[in-house]
């Protein structure tokens, strides 16, 4: 799958790269601005975003996203320390939610999860 991948901190930048690049295909961005751009300009399977970005919070992005019809049927997993930002992020449509501290097999297993449902999706669309 092809993954973006928008977190602001270096060091789960790394950890989502070291637990994810070898089954799927990685763009690593570290702000929400950013990752929208990539998102214009590439194609997607899915999106991980940490809910407290700089500028625009994942929310925020979350929002965005969903009012976009070229892009509002992308999983979202939205991934945070916060029940509040989950429970905000879920409301403005992310898919998954995850709390931190990121764990590589609680991960690997959202993430197939939701490559499940998606290739089941797209069968039958």
């Amino acid at each position: 799958m092809r993954i973006l991948i928008v977190e602001d901190s270096i060091v789960i930048r790394v950890l989502y790269q070291s637990i994810l690049s070898k089954q799927h295909q990685l763009t690593l961005v570290e702000d929400a601005e950013t990752g929208l751009e990539k998102l214009a300009t590439g194609v997607f399977d899915m999106i991980i975003t940490d809910a407290n970005l700089p500028q625009m919070d994942g929310a925020e992005m979350i929002a965005e996203i969903r009012r976009n019809p070229v892009w509002d049927h992308i999983p979202i997993l939205i991934v945070s320390c916060d029940f509040d930002s989950i429970k905000a992020s879920r409301e403005l449509g992310a898919t998954a939610w995850m709390l931190k501290p990121i764990k590589p097999k609680p991960l690997q297993k959202a993430v197939d999860t939701i490559e499940q449902r998606f290739v089941l999706h797209q069968a039958l669309a």
